[in-house]
């Protein structure tokens, strides 16, 4: 009985977290669009959130997952809130190449609350240097960067 009821919980809390995967047709197009854009050695910036999505609809590494070792994913963490945030150009460039980044995954909810509250905050802001960055795809949902080397 008690087997029973974990496995019913069990499912029942796994139900609600799917509600939180962001699987839209529109975020599919985009994983679709990073593949065909991309090598496959190209490693991904992202949120944590989307790590599993990049990684398995599009077939490209990320920066960033929920399912790194937690020492690393806090390192990884910051540096990439710091490029997130940076508004100074050089300094972005710098932190994309140490850390071999050539992509940026960008979706609406990052955008609206989740990693920037302004659509000029940050890397958001820096993204109109078409010598630096290139955009591959934009959707009021989803936008792909390529980092210019």
């Amino acid at each position: 009985f008690i087997i029973i009821l974990g496995l019913l919980f069990s499912s029942l809390s796994y139900t609600d977290r799917l509600k939180d995967f962001p699987s839209t047709p529109e975020l599919v197009e985009g994983l679709r669009v990073l593949h065909e854009v991309s090598q496959p050695d190209d490693r991904v910036l992202s949120v944590p959130e989307m790590g599993y999505f990049i990684e398995y609809r599009a077939d490209r590494p990320v920066f960033l997952d929920e399912f790194l070792d937690p020492a690393v994913f806090s390192h990884r963490q910051d540096i990439a809130n710091t490029i997130f945030q940076s508004r100074n150009l050089e300094q972005a460039r710098e932190l994309l190449r140490q850390n071999d980044l050539q992509y940026l995954f960008i979706t609406h909810e990052m955008k609206k609350g989740g990693v920037w509250d302004n659509p000029d905050q940050g890397i958001l802001f820096l993204l109109r240097n078409s010598e630096t960055f290139k955009n591959h795809y934009a959707t009021p949902y989803v936008e792909i960067w390529e980092v210019i080397p």
